[in-house]
């Protein structure tokens, strides 16, 4: 009975965390939205395929830029707040495969963080939706539904 409260507690907390994680992002790129431009050069971009420890591959976009903002220098690696799908991740790839300069967005109050591409996905809303059943499943495990 004790390891089932515990379990219950345990997928509340990650459940609450989670949906913490994912409102960021969601909030964050809707501002993103809104937030001024800046010309940015870019230092370098492309596409990252790791191995993953069971055998598969993880592919991942990345591009480095620099830009100037009322005579000071930032460098950022943000290029955007939404999960990329290996779709896009190709389009990506080929829309800036040879971009010397982007326009990034920079948060007006903290110019060190900037993106390339604004805005959320309606992936981004799936960790709410992950994190509203982890929290079910901790609720029923407490209830003594399990």
């Amino acid at each position: 009975m004790e390891s089932i409260v515990f379990i219950g507690i345990f997928f509340i907390a990650l459940s609450i965390a989670a949906f913490a994680y994912g409102l960021y992002f969601i909030n964050i790129g809707k501002q993103s939205e809104r937030w001024p431009t800046v010309e940015a050069k870019v230092l370098r971009c492309g596409v990252s395929r790791d191995r993953e420890p069971h055998g598969g591959q993880r592919h991942s976009f990345y591009m480095f830029y620099e830009y100037e903002i009322n005579g000071r220098r930032y460098e950022s690696g943000q290029f955007t707040f939404k999960p990329i799908s290996l779709h896009e991740l190709e389009e990506y790839e080929e829309k800036y495969r040879d971009v010397e300069t982007v326009m990034a967005h920079y948060h007006p109050d903290f110019p060190e963080r900037a993106v390339v591409e604004t805005g959320v996905a309606k992936r981004n809303y799936v960790v709410l939706l992950a994190s509203a059943f982890i929290f079910a499943i901790g609720v029923a495990s407490l209830i003594g539904l399990f």
